[in-house]
């Protein structure tokens, strides 16, 4: 009988120690489970670069400590935003919507919020001062009468022609 007992109890452990050990490993582990990690889940990709050219206003009231980081970031160059911002973009304006959108999502999550409304109105938060960003193409602030000069008290103006994919 101890040979029976001393087998019984050497399953009985082994086992338990399977238990223990695997059912742990099979579940937070990708050895079993064919799962992506979470940098594949986290990788967005881009959407296409519009051509043309553009106009975006940076309310300087807003950003003034690092306008110059804005002006890179839209300039495709490397820079380290933590503002929150809200982006404007006309309902009608696709290249910019596309554009705008590209950026948005080249920040981190919930850093830009972007909204669609009427030229007209965008336009009018323009003169008053009431918008952070604005991205809009050269054809439509062409369209609104909105240029840089009649703006440059309140707004930062900043020009991209034929963005590029990095």
């Amino acid at each position: 009988m101890k040979i029976g007992g001393t087998v019984f109890h050497a399953l009985l452990t082994l086992a338990i120690t399977s238990l223990l050990i695997g059912i742990p490993a099979y579940k937070y582990t990708d050895i079993f489970a064919n799962t992506p990690d979470a940098v594949t889940q986290a990788t967005l990709e881009l959407p296409d670069s519009p051509s043309g050219e553009f106009v975006i206003f940076i309310n300087r009231s807003l950003h003034d400590s690092n306008i110059g980081d804005w002006i890179d970031f839209f300039n495709d160059k490397y820079a380290v935003i933590f503002d929150d911002v809200s982006c404007l973009a006309v309902n009608s304006d696709e290249s910019a919507l596309q554009l705008a959108e590209r950026f948005r999502v080249q920040l981190p999550e919930n850093q830009m919020s972007l909204r669609t409304e009427d030229g007209v109105l965008i336009a009018s938060k323009l003169e008053t001062g009431h918008a952070d960003i604005v991205v809009m193409s050269k054809e439509m602030s062409d369209i609104l009468g909105l240029d840089g000069t009649f703006l440059s008290n309140t707004f930062e103006t900043v020009y991209i022609s034929g963005v590029t994919d990095n």
